[in-house]
Order: C-alpha cells, then structure tokens, then sequence
C-alpha cells in the first residue's frame, strides 16, 4: 500500500468509528459497543497483516543482523493487541456494567503506557548518546554515529 492509501484507509476507519461513536451516544441507535468498534477492530487487523508481512519479508531476507528492525515490529504488533485487548474490555465494561471493575478495565492501559513509555526513553538515550553495536564495531569508519568515528 502506498502511503496516500494508508492514511485513507485510516481516515475512513477513524471517521467510521467516531459516527458510529456518536450515534451510540446519542442514543440514536441501540446497537452492540461491540458493533461501534468494528471499524477500529478492522484496521487494527489491517495494520497487524502488514506488519506481519514486513516481519516475514525480512525473515525471509535476513537483511538486518542485529535484530532491531524486527524486534520495533515485534513491539508494533504487542502494541496494537494491547490497543484491542483495551478495546474488548472498554466494550465489555460498558455493555455489562455490573460484571466488571473499572480498575480491572485500565490494567492493558497502564501496560501500553509503560511499554511506551520505556520504549521512548531508550529511543532518546539511543539518539542522545549514540555508540557503535557490534555490527558496525568491526569497520567503525562506515558508522554515521558520530561518536563511533572519533575513536
């Protein structure tokens, strides 16, 4: 898919979702919570399609040996079924009230937002102080890290 057909589709998702959202709210429809997120559900199913072909792509190549482009996509799927594990309970809270605590409903939010929020942190101590791993160790002159190339 192309970038423009990426965000189109999530545009059309996202605005599915937030009419369908509305309705229900305004009680101009009885449906299922279940129901109003369908279209979230399906475009958390389509971005997980391509990120698992990004990871069978690069199986298949080998391209990267250290690893770090398939652990961020292995990370980008954990995250995505954090975000529906959240959704299933939001709907399962809001359309059975009384069969579920609301502290039980926030426990994949506070993991999501530790995950990320470990996640950014190594990104910025990675940007901040960059250094050599052990697959650029070996001809560090070829390093873009500029630590790497004042030895």
């Amino acid at each position: 898919m192309t970038v423009n057909s990426r965000a189109l589709c999530t545009w059309f998702f996202l605005v599915l979702f937030l009419v369908l959202l509305v309705l229900r709210l305004d009680e101009k429809v009885l449906w299922s919570w279940f129901i109003v997120f369908i279209p979230m559900w399906i475009l958390d199913t389509i971005v997980i399609i391509s990120i698992s072909i990004f990871i069978l792509r690069h199986c298949a190549t080998g391209n990267d040996p250290s690893g770090r482009s398939m652990l961020r996509k292995s990370y980008c799927v954990a995250c995505v079924l954090f975000k529906v594990a959240i959704q299933v309970l939001v709907c399962v809270r809001v359309e059975y009230a009384s069969s579920m605590a609301a502290s039980f409903t926030v426990i994949p939010v506070w993991l999501l937002l530790v995950a990320v929020t470990v996640d950014v942190t190594l990104s910025v101590i990675r940007r901040v102080s960059p250094s050599c791993d052990t697959t650029t160790l070996l001809s560090c002159s070829t390093c873009p890290h500029v630590l790497c190339k004042t030895e």
